[in-house]
């Protein structure tokens, strides 16, 4: 018998409980000649009887109850705690943006009547000719020219 047949009987027969094939009696003959001939063999007889010994000593598993319900609340706290952070922001926003769009057009008609009316000497203000249907310096004049009051 050659390390290769004495291989493949060890996986088809296996280790018994009380040792190696429960003992060389209960081994072929050409196994039992082969096991005491060779060093690499006897090792790997041993080797499966520590395992085998030390699997069987090992406590069953016990399996606990289901981990998953935890792992879902877990999950949802998570989601709830997005969720409140993007409804704060959310409402920040909504009230919020009226406010930044009523500072930038209060800025802008601000920046724009300052051009208008008080920057004569710059050369950067508007002048009554750049606008001729508007009157600046009479806005009465052009209420009642829009409302159709006056004629022309």
């Amino acid at each position: 018998m050659k390390c290769e047949d004495f291989k493949s009987w060890l996986e088809r027969e296996g280790v018994g409980e009380a040792g190696p094939a429960a003992s060389h009696s209960e081994m072929p003959e050409d196994a039992a000649e082969h096991h005491r001939s060779c060093a690499d063999c006897r090792s790997l007889l041993k080797e499966e009887v520590f395992w085998k010994r030390f699997f069987a000593a090992a406590p069953e598993p016990v399996l606990r109850d289901s981990l998953w319900p935890g792992v879902m609340a877990r999950i949802q706290k998570r989601l709830d705690q997005s969720e409140s952070f993007s409804e704060v922001l959310l409402l920040w926003t909504r009230r919020l943006a009226p406010a930044f769009a009523l500072i930038l057009l209060l800025l802008g008609g601000a920046a724009f009547w300052r051009g208008a009316v008080g920057g004569e000497g710059d050369g950067a203000g508007l002048q009554e000719s750049d606008f001729p249907f508007i009157s600046l310096i009479e806005p009465d004049a052009v209420l009642n020219q829009w409302a159709g009051a006056t004629e022309e």
